[in-house]
């Protein structure tokens, strides 16, 4: 296992091989956007998403529908699956440990959103006693969830290719509103969730498992890296 670089726990660009959240600047920001999509979330709920679902809807072109599908959690789950059992029998560990790391990321996606879902949920039938017919409650997407969190491990593997990541996470985005799937607030919950899990599972698994960290190839920038402040970021 190759040693991994010092930090600075505040620095905000890490070196590779580094989770994000390993640094309290990103922490800080984190626990910042999440509060702080709150109220955005609140505001496409009450205001956005039926007419934005209905013009989506009306102009998405229909071979692009499907277009979801690619953000299936059992086709992201079968298929990490596969991927850890061909690299295990392969004993490329390094591969094996990022689609289990993937799969892991995509599950606890799944797993947050269906519980603050749940409990969106929950807090509707209690006081749906008054409410109109088609009132209708959050529920963050799974399929964005899972599309992000999977996009959100692979941009940890493979740095450079963040611009790139965005275009399928979009078109998922996109496709569920426009099939009525998902509303527009529910999309942007499942996306913001995803990528938070993601970013929680590798950040757990690096502070706890340093030993078995799958190793980067780091990047030309990452290279140049300047020795930074010896002080743990752990």
């Amino acid at each position: 296992m190759q040693e991994m670089p010092t930090f600075h726990v505040m620095d905000r660009r890490l070196p590779a091989g580094i989770p994000l959240l390993a640094s309290w600047w990103w922490r800080i920001l984190v626990v910042g956007a999440s509060l702080g999509l709150v109220p955005v979330l609140a505001v496409m709920w009450s205001f956005i998403d039926l007419p934005f679902g209905r013009f989506l809807s009306w102009i998405w072109p229909a071979w692009l529908v499907r277009v979801g599908d690619v953000g299936s959690p059992t086709l992201w789950l079968a298929g990490g699956a596969a991927v850890y059992l061909l690299a295990a029998s392969l004993r490329h560990r390094a591969a094996a440990r990022w689609s289990f790391l993937m799969m892991a990321s995509v599950a606890a996606a799944l797993v947050v959103s269906g519980v603050i879902g749940g409990m969106l949920w929950a807090s509707r039938a209690l006081h749906a006693a008054g409410d109109a017919a088609d009132w209708n409650a959050m529920w963050p997407d799974a399929r964005c969830a899972t599309i992000a969190a999977a996009a959100f491990t692979l941009w940890v593997r493979m740095r450079g290719f963040q611009r790139t990541l965005l275009v399928p996470v979009g078109l998922v985005m996109a496709a569920e509103v426009a099939a009525g799937s998902a509303f527009l607030s529910d999309a942007v919950a499942g996306v913001w969730i995803g990528a938070v899990s993601a970013a929680l599972v590798g950040w757990a698994w690096w502070r706890f498992l340093p030993e078995t960290w799958p190793p980067l190839t780091p990047s030309r920038e990452s290279e140049a890296w300047p020795a930074a402040s010896p002080a743990p970021g752990r």
